[in-house]
C-alpha cells in the first residue's frame, strides 16, 4: 500500500464544514497515521496519483479531474454524503443533474455513509448497485473551545446572559445549516406547538446556532417561546452547545433528509447534551438513548429527570465511541483503497 499515492479532492478544505472535517480531513489524517501516502488535490492535473477520491463530484474542477484521471487510466472513487441528485433535481438544475449522473457512472467505486442513501442511489440508477459501498462518517469529538480574545468573551457572555435570564428553564438548542424548505430551521415549525405547550407549563428556551440569521428572523416571528440566535463558529461551538440540556432535531421526511447520518444527534450526545429528534432510518440505532418522535415525553423527561437522563447520555457516548471509533472507519477506508 505505501508505494501507491492517493489524492483526495473537495472544493473547499475549510474546517468550518462538518462534511469536510469528517469525510475528508479526518480520514486523511488517520490514513496517514497508517502509513498511507495520501494528500489533498489542489489542481486538475492528477497524473501523479494512483487513485483519486472526490468528495465534491460536480462543478468544473471535479469534472475536469475525473476526465483527466480516466484519460490516464486512474481509478476514481466518488464519496457522496448527501442525496445530491435530489438537490439538483429540486433546483431545476438539469445540466448539473446530468453531470452528476455521468460522474457516478464513470466512477470505479462510490462510497456513501448510510445504507438508506445507498438504496436511494440504486433506485435512481440501478446500474450503480455493484460499485456502491458504505463508509460511515468518522464522527468527531470537538474541543470545548479553541477561541480566545474579546470577541470570544463577548459571544459567550451573550449566550450566558440569555440563559441566565431564563434560569430554571429547560434549555433547548438547534444547530446546523439550512437547505431551504427541505431541511433546517424552517422544520422547527413542526414541533413548535409542543415547545410552546411545555413552555407555558414549565418554561423552555431555544437557542439557534447556525449561519442563516435572516431565515431565523423570518421563521421566529411567530414563536411564542424565549429564543436566541448566535452564528456558528467552529472555535466555540462545543462550548456553547454544552450550555444546553437538549438538542431538538425536527426533520421533515423527504428524499433529501431520508438518507442523513447520525452526525447531528451524535455530536450533541458526545457533548453531554440530550436529543429529541424526528424519526429517520439512521437514528434508529440511537433509540435506546434518545427520544424519537416523542416530543412531549422528551421535554418532560429532560426537564424533570435530568440526572436519570445523564446516565442515558453517558451510555450513548459509550455506544457511539465503540461503533464509530476512528480506527473502525479508517479500516473501512483502507478496505476501499485496497479494493481499487
Amino acid at each position: 500500500m505505501t508505494e501507491k499515492k492517493f489524492g483526495w479532492y473537495d472544493s473547499d478544505y475549510s474546517e468550518k464544514k462538518a462534511s469536510t472535517r469528517i469525510r475528508v480531513l479526518k480520514p486523511i489524517a488517520e490514513l496517514k497515521k497508517r502509513g498511507i501516502n495520501i494528500g489533498l488535490i489542489h489542481n486538475t492535473d492528477v497524473s501523479h496519483f494512483d487513485t483519486v477520491i472526490l468528495s465534491k463530484i460536480y462543478g468544473k474542477n471535479a469534472v475536469e479531474i475525473t476526465k483527466n484521471a480516466l484519460t490516464c487510466g486512474i481509478p476514481v472513487v466518488m464519496d457522496v454524503c448527501d442525496n445530491i441528485l435530489e438537490r439538483a433535481e429540486r433546483r431545476g438544475q438539469t445540466s448539473r443533474l446530468a453531470s452528476i449522473e455521468s460522474q457516478l457512472r464513470d466512477a470505479s467505486l462510490i462510497t456513501v455513509p448510510t445504507n438508506d442513501l445507498m438504496k436511494i442511489f440504486i433506485d435512481r440508477l440501478p446500474e450503480l448497485a455493484s460499485k456502491i459501498q458504505i463508509v460511515p462518517d468518522m464522527l468527531e469529538s470537538l474541543p470545548i473551545s479553541r477561541s480566545t480574545g474579546i470577541f470570544h468573551w463577548y459571544r459567550i457572555k451573550r449566550i450566558e446572559s440569555f440563559l441566565s435570564k431564563n434560569d430554571n428553564m429547560l434549555h433547548c438548542v438547534w444547530f446546523g445549516k439550512s437547505s431551504g424548505i427541505k431541511s433546517g430551521i424552517s422544520h422547527l415549525d413542526l414541533i413548535m406547538p409542543e415547545m410552546e405547550r411545555y413552555n407555558k407549563k414549565f418554561g423552555l428556551t431555544l437557542t439557534i446556532i447556525s449561519n442563516k440569521r435572516m431565515l431565523y428572523r423570518k421563521v421566529s416571528r411567530k414563536w411564542n417561546i424565549p429564543h436566541f440566535y448566535i452564528d456558528w463558529k467552529l472555535g466555540d461551538f462545543d462550548e456553547i452547545l454544552r450550555k444546553h440540556h437538549v438538542a431538538v432535531i425536527p426533520i421533515g421526511i423527504n428524499d433529501y433528509t431520508f438518507g442523513k447520518t447520525i452526525n447531528r444527534p451524535a455530536t450533541a450526545l458526545m457533548s453531554g447534551v440530550g436529543v429529541i429528534a424526528s424519526s429517520i432510518p439512521s437514528y434508529e440505532e440511537l433509540r435506546d438513548f434518545i427520544y424519537i418522535n416523542e416530543w412531549d415525553k422528551g421535554f418532560l423527561e429532560y426537564g424533570g429527570n435530568w440526572n436519570e437522563e445523564l446516565v442515558r447520555i453517558e451510555r450513548a457516548q459509550d455506544f457511539i465511541q465503540k461503533k464509530y471509533d476512528s480506527s473502525h472507519i479508517t479500516d473501512a477506508w483502507l478496505n476501499i483503497l485496497q479494493s481499487i
